[in-house]
């Protein structure tokens, strides 16, 4: 499935959402979601990532 596919399904899917009234409680949802991700990767377990020396300066 290519980006223009997943392009026009989402469109799709909240086109319906929005028919339905449904479409703030997706929201609401996925806030949440995104939320708990950013929660979940501030983990203090996380080394340093590797990036390049220009980058750091230790």
């Amino acid at each position: 499935m290519g980006l223009r596919d997943l392009i026009q399904l989402a469109a799709f899917l909240a086109l319906l959402l929005a028919s339905s009234g449904h479409l703030s409680e997706v929201a609401s949802t996925v806030r949440k979601a995104q939320l708990q991700v950013i929660k979940e990767g501030q983990s203090t377990k996380w080394g340093r990532p590797f990036l390049p020396d220009t980058v750091y300066s230790d």
